[in-house]
């Protein structure tokens, strides 16, 4: 309820009018109000009629940008790594070898983890999939070849004896390609794949993340020079 020692409330900035004797509407300094008789019939039921529009799209996109601002949160430096985090730096640490030229570390099983089981059904069944698919399009057939036969060339694969198949987990493999790449295809191997239950993934530790925030990486613009390097 807005009192009479608030006039300016009730000015009319704006009019809708029906015919006479007809409820109007009225556009005052808090929004728009309907005045006039309510109707011969007076019940228990009384109606109220209020209409809102919010752009959710914008109010989330603010809301985003007032969570980025937040920088004291960005800045704190002493954020320490879990038990995992450290475990994995460290066997990480310990496998490093260097061969060729290149750098080489053990993949970072989780603790405790157990030798998987045979997917051998899964990825025969994944690769008569692969194979029916290839067959209807000649020209990823042989794009496919040429990147599996690079992998053995240039020593990154090599073909094994499987045995009897006991406690070897297999990786499914597909193509990709993109739109805006044409000619271009990459034969991703699917550590997601699950078989009763379990993952190559699942058994992997994420290890600690090593990247430079964004933060960090604009601070140089705090001082008048800004000095980079790269190894």
């Amino acid at each position: 309820m807005i009192g009479v020692d608030v006039p300016n409330a009730f000015w009319s900035l704006e009019e809708r009018r029906g015919s006479p004797g007809e409820p109007y509407a009225v556009k005052t300094m808090l929004g728009w109000s309907i005045v006039g008789p309510a109707g011969a019939s007076f019940g228990q039921t009384l109606s109220v009629n209020y209409v809102r529009a919010m752009d959710t799209a914008l109010e989330q996109s603010v809301r985003r940008l007032w969570q980025l601002e937040q920088l004291p949160s960005l800045l704190d430096t002493t954020h320490q790594m879990s038990k995992e985090d450290r475990y994995a730096l460290s066997q990480m640490r310990k496998s490093k070898t260097i061969e060729n030229g290149h750098y080489k570390v053990a993949v970072p099983w989780r603790p405790g983890s157990t030798s998987l089981p045979c997917n051998r059904p899964q990825v025969l069944s994944r690769l008569q999939q692969l194979k029916a698919r290839l067959n209807l399009d000649p020209d990823v057939l042989e794009k496919y070849m040429h990147v599996v036969e690079s992998y053995i060339s240039q020593g990154h694969a090599r073909k094994v004896e499987l045995g009897d198949g006991s406690e070897k987990w297999m990786l499914p493999h597909h193509p990709v390609l993109h739109p805006l790449k044409p000619g271009k295809l990459r034969v991703v191997f699917d550590c997601a794949a699950s078989y009763q239950g379990r993952s190559f993934n699942n058994e992997l530790l994420t290890g600690p993340d090593l990247l430079q925030s964004l933060i960090d990486v604009l601070r140089f613009r705090l001082g008048r020079i800004a000095f980079t390097a790269d190894i």
